[in-house]
């Protein structure tokens, strides 16, 4: 949108003022594409790449350059950022980066979950229930199919997990 046509969109509904047009699309979130634009979930159901990069015959080594980056999460003050750096039909594995404080929304789903603490504190909330479990760097966290759980970042510094869902 250019900026005059943004100007007189702002003057003419200044009651509703909304800076884009489009719903942002989010992992798990509430839509999965906009209209006429390409969808990076589309990307993650066929990925990774059909073409191989240097690593074992077994699996793709994937240079970070080529993650698949995705904003997870619908409140804007609960959205993480997700990076997949290896998925197939059965597994998807990512590194989630929560910045110091951030909690995400609430999840769960028909897959077991892996999670390994790279940096920081991290708290994994067991929704409903008020238990938490907590895990420092180099430490796992094993949730089980259906387990509706958030993840939070404790103390002074942002936490990086590597997680692993599994679906049966």
């Amino acid at each position: 949108m250019h900026t005059d046509e943004f100007k007189a969109k702002m003057d003419r509904d200044s009651t509703n003022p909304r800076w884009y047009e489009r719903e942002a699309v989010m992992l798990n979130g509430p839509h999965e594409r906009n209209e006429g634009f390409p969808s990076h979930l589309d990307d993650l159901s066929k990925w990774p790449p059909d073409k191989p990069t240097k690593g074992p015959l077994d699996m793709q080594h994937l240079p970070r350059s080529t993650w698949l980056h995705l904003l997870q999460g619908t409140d804007p003050r609960l959205t993480v950022l997700n990076s997949f750096f290896y998925c197939d039909e059965r597994i998807r594995c990512s590194m989630v980066a929560l910045p110091r404080g951030r909690e995400t929304q609430s999840e769960s789903g028909g897959y077991e979950r892996l999670l390994y603490v790279e940096n920081g504190t991290l708290s994994v909330n067991l929704s409903g229930t008020g238990k938490s479990l907590l895990a420092h760097p180099d430490e796992l966290v094993f949730l089980p199919p259906f387990t509706e759980h958030s993840l939070q970042a404790i103390g002074d510094e942002p936490v990086s997990v590597l997680s692993a869902l599994v679906v049966e």
